[in-house]
């Protein structure tokens, strides 16, 4: 008799085949197959499980046998499925149920003594493993933050794990069996920065940002609302795609966490001042899908900007986890804030900034080139100023169809423009060389290869916004403005 079970390895894990053989011989419980400490205790844990759930325990010499037998298994989430093993063979060894010899149901959880099953991390990854495995259903705990699925089966004791699978054996669908809807958060709908005031140059950058899933850069003085916009950006994107809000799910539930995945909304994660990079990895994985907001970024330490320019180019990010490195995806917009000078009064009206051109240079550079350069819009935040860009009737629905459709059928991963960036093979088939010779010319050497790139793309963006789909002089000249601050250009304003 054997049925599967999900080893979890981080972001992702190993499929378990979870045997059991009752043979004559003095009463005892034998595991092979490389358990650790966790699994090799679960012995006891089964017996008292069993014995409390009223399911009577084999009186044989029963083996447990865990497959691929070369592989080391570790943690708590085979408990339920070897003892629900060993119930369904005992029950078929006194003739109560016909089955055949192999039960396609992925089987996760962990034990209490009295039967009671316990809820465990990356339940999500083991409803991966079930599908590529090709299981009728996954039997797990009941535990919040699960997505809903015709083949999730949740229990809440052994006793009740027992009982279901018997009654899918005597015919009923599992999808009949289930404990209920999960209930899922649905999105509340908000209009995109309705508690920003003003700022309307900003508002549409950060519109152009969104559109094309681009890096921006706020600076501006305190309390000119940087931070303020940061925070509304998330509710400009479009609602994740089915296979990247699994992801999502995925990483939530692996990393154990508590907060509710929202339907329909894009995860925001304020990075805190972290100076550990296993800090930083963790909630780099966290804003997989959605947007990292990194508040006043000058201030955080020179290791935490470098590794956030490696995940920048890597798009993952590595987690020691059971005393394993657990690759983990990290693809997200980054939305930075800064003040623009040291003081922090540079371009206020009538201000009194007391930080020397050097001194306003060397603030920069704590950014490092590196990652300044991977910024494709840089812009203040002036309540003061606006600029041409306010009066474009940009659409974003317009420009987010534009791109499903343009990149539908591509061989690369690749959602929206930004990640053009990272697939130099895809980009010569979506911008053209003679668009590339006019960002040169517009920009004259005054930026990196990568920053014409950057132009490039954000021009691709807005052209989709006005639903054109030539990129002309004007957009790339307003893509160039967009990028225009952080090189040498630090006075927006005169004061």
């Amino acid at each position: 008799m054997r049925l599967h079970s999900f080893v979890s390895r981080g972001f992702s894990g190993d499929c378990i085949t979870v045997e059991a053989d009752l043979r004559k011989g003095f009463p005892g419980f034998d595991l092979v197959g490389l358990p650790d400490s966790a699994i090799r205790e679960s012995r006891e844990r089964v017996r008292s499980a069993l014995r409390n759930s009223g399911i009577p325990i084999p009186r044989k010499r029963v083996l447990i046998n865990l497959a691929p037998a070369s592989m080391h298994k570790a943690g708590s989430q085979l408990d339920l499925a070897i003892a629900l093993v060993i119930a369904l063979s005992q029950k078929i060894s006194d003739g109560e149920i016909q089955i055949a010899n192999d039960l396609p149901v992925m089987v996760v959880g962990e034990l209490a003594l009295d039967g009671t099953v316990i809820a465990i991390q990356n339940v999500q990854g083991a409803l991966a493993a079930a599908k590529q495995k090709g299981c009728l259903a996954t039997i797990a705990p009941v535990q919040d933050g699960l997505l809903p699925s015709d083949t999730l089966m949740l229990v809440t004791s052994l006793s009740d794990a027992v009982k279901k699978v018997q009654q899918h054996l005597l015919g009923d669908d599992f999808r009949k069996l289930r404990a209920g809807e999960i209930q899922i958060s649905h999105v509340i709908d908000k209009l995109p920065f309705a508690d920003v005031e003003g700022l309307e140059s900003v508002r549409r950058a950060l519109e152009v940002a969104a559109a094309g899933g681009h890096h921006v850069l706020l600076f501006g003085s305190p309390g000119a609302g940087k931070t303020l916009c940061a925070t509304s950006f998330s509710s400009l994107l479009p609602p994740a795609q089915e296979l990247l809000y699994e992801e999502m799910a995925r990483i939530r539930s692996a990393l154990g966490s508590l907060d509710p995945l929202i339907r329909g909304e894009r995860p925001a994660c304020i990075l805190p001042q972290v100076s550990l990079k296993e800090d930083f990895s963790f909630y780099a994985a966290r804003s997989h899908g959605g947007v990292m907001i990194v508040d006043e970024i000058s201030t955080f330490p020179k290791s935490i900007l470098e590794q956030l320019r490696e995940v920048y180019d890597r798009r993952r990010v590595y987690l020691k986890m059971d005393k394993r490195i657990s690759e983990f995806p990290a693809r997200f917009q980054i939305i930075a804030t800064m003040n623009a000078c040291p003081c922090g009064e540079l371009g206020i009206e009538d201000g009194r900034c007391s930080c020397s051109q050097v001194t306003i240079m060397r603030y920069w550079k704590k950014l490092g080139s590196g990652l300044l350069d991977r910024f494709d819009i840089r812009i203040p935040v002036d309540p003061q100023q606006e600029s041409e860009i306010v009066s474009f009737p940009f659409d974003l629905e317009c420009a987010f169809d534009r791109q499903k459709f343009r990149f539908s059928n591509e061989d690369f991963p690749i959602m929206q423009n930004a990640d053009l960036m990272h697939y130099p093979q895809a980009r010569v088939h979506h911008i053209d060389a003679q668009v590339i010779e006019m960002a040169k010319s517009i920009l004259d050497g005054s930026t990196s290869m990568r920053g014409v790139f950057s132009v490039c793309t954000v021009a691709r963006t807005i052209a989709d916004l006005l639903d054109q789909d030539l990129i002309g002089e004007q957009e790339i000249r307003i893509a160039s403005m967009l990028r225009r601050y952080g090189s040498y250009d630090f006075y927006w304003r005169s004061y």
